[in-house]
Order: C-alpha cells, then structure tokens, then sequence
C-alpha cells in the first residue's frame, strides 16, 4: 500500500540477485500495475502510473493500492529518482472511476516532434 517498487538486478549467470534494502525506491503510483520503459533519445526510463494525490490520501474506505483516479507521465535518469512530469487523467470521483494497466511504446523520435521541429 505505499508506493515503492523493488529494483530487481540480473546476476550473470542468467539469475536474479536478492534485491538490497537500498534496491526498494519510492515511485509515484508504485503500489500499483505500472509501464516502464527506457528512451535511449533522451536517456531516461519512463513510467505510466496511478499516484495517490494528496488530496485523496485520506479517502475512507479505499486504501492506496485501489486508489486509481490519476493516471501520470513520470521520468527518472536512474529508476531511483522519479518526477512526475505530467498529470494525463484525473477524475475528482475517486470512488466510482478509476485508470489503469497502462502500456505505451515509443516510435520515433517524439523529442524532435515535442520541439516543433519540422524535420523527419
């Protein structure tokens, strides 16, 4: 119910390593199902994800892992230190809607596009 996620390491011999205590970072709507993925255009990992806002931390009767009104854009240049770059969905009625199991792709390179760039 917080939102943590766990940073699972590949050994070399085709295993996964136990995860450290500092391998368990904070990320904006970890509690949940989320989409990760790296852009080797910008150089940063992306996360479609539901963060609880603070306005709804308290709601009664729903705890944070079902609290899924918000869907968010975050970035992070390590998977350790996460900003929410944009709010995408949000719904006031925290109780009666709700968006989630994200999945995206990158195609292209959208930071070219994002700048106004006419070039192709």
């Amino acid at each position: 119910g917080l939102p943590w996620t766990v940073l699972i390491r590949a050994a070399g011999n085709g295993s996964v390593a136990d995860p450290a205590d500092s391998d368990w970072v904070r990320l904006p709507g970890g509690d949940k199902k989320f989409a990760a993925s790296y852009d080797p255009v910008s150089g940063r990992f992306y996360v479609l994800s539901n963060p609880v806002l603070p306005a709804h931390a308290a709601t009664p009767g729903l705890t944070p892992q079902l609290i899924r009104n918000t869907a968010t854009l975050s970035s992070s240049p390590d998977l350790v230190h996460w900003d929410v770059q944009q709010i995408f969905l949000y719904s006031p009625n925290v109780g009666y809607e709700a968006f989630q199991y994200f999945n995206f792709d990158f195609d292209g390179d959208w930071t070219a596009s994002a700048a106004g760039s006419t070039a192709e």
